[in-house]
């Protein structure tokens, strides 16, 4: 190494540069020795496996890096994105798979390496989440910090629905409902955003689930009963549609839309399509 190399960042513009003079061979020699250190850097170890891959070896190139629990080791992006594409080309599609589910769940909230996924039809990336724990982490937390922007943000999914988006809201909140569950009015406003959530993406239980949930905070809200008109009965799950119904009817009389689902619900009280169909 050269004497006024200070860090490994020195030695590897040197290394590019010999890549790019005639001296790849040379280059790979020295980086074949250094990445049998532990001093080696993930660029280093991404370089190695490109000189090794250019020249066809791509064994040779996934030799790289150890073939151990990839669960337990730590890679950066860049080699992630490497261990991919030469699992890949070598037919390692399961181990392919898992690489891809490792790097969108620590680093899927980058926009690059969400944009490289999108692109890259790498093995796995059809059964990936529709966001990373990382990303719904995120949004939750800022959720957390403006809770009154929650109902305007179900609102907009309900006037133009994005599978994507509802996805990611939903797994938001369910982090959120457990941090708020002590606050009533933040612990409802969760229960009444996933209840909606659930109900736009016909997920019956879960829109029966959060509203009885909510309305254990909030006996009267009108929301939460006419999410329950739309869904079966459940006894499991809590109290009648109708029962519900009528004390939310007794308590807000004006409110027309309740009484007129009452009214569907009482004249045929195990079928709420009949609510359905009327709407």
């Amino acid at each position: 190494m050269s004497r006024i190399e200070t860090s490994p960042n020195d030695r590897l513009a040197r290394l590019h540069r010999w890549c790019r003079t005639g001296r790849a061979s040379a280059a790979e020699l020295e980086l074949s020795d250094w990445c049998r250190g532990e001093d080696a850097t993930p660029a280093a170890r991404v370089l190695l496996a490109s000189l090794r891959a250019q020249r066809g070896d791509l064994r040779g190139a996934r030799a790289t890096w150890a073939t151990g629990d990839l669960e337990e080791q730590r890679f950066s992006v860049e080699e992630k994105q490497a261990i991919i594409a030469l699992d890949t080309l070598l037919g390692r599609n399961e181990e392919a798979a898992t690489m891809t589910r490792l790097l969108h769940h620590r680093f899927g909230k980058d926009s690059a390496v969400g944009r490289w996924l999108a692109v890259s039809d790498a093995p796995g990336v059809a059964a990936l989440p529709a966001q990373s724990a990382g990303q719904a982490e995120e949004l939750a937390e800022a959720l957390q910090a403006r809770m009154e922007i929650i109902p305007s943000l179900v609102f907009a999914q309900r006037q133009r629905p994005s599978t994507g988006g509802i996805a990611r809201l939903r797994a938001a909140l369910l982090r959120l409902a457990a941090r708020t569950e002590r606050h009533a009015d933040q612990a409802l406003s969760v229960c009444r955003a996933l209840a909606q959530l659930a109900q736009l993406v016909g997920d019956e239980d879960e829109a029966r689930r959060w509203a009885h949930r909510g309305l254990k905070i909030d006996p009267y809200c009108a929301t939460l009963a006419m999410i329950l008109s739309w869904v079966p009965d459940d006894e499991a799950a809590g109290e009648p549609a109708r029962d519900v119904l009528a004390r939310v009817h007794e308590k807000h009389p004006g409110y027309r839309d309740i009484a007129d689902a009452l009214k569907r619900r009482e004249a045929d009280p195990a079928d709420p399509q009949t609510h359905r169909r009327a709407a």
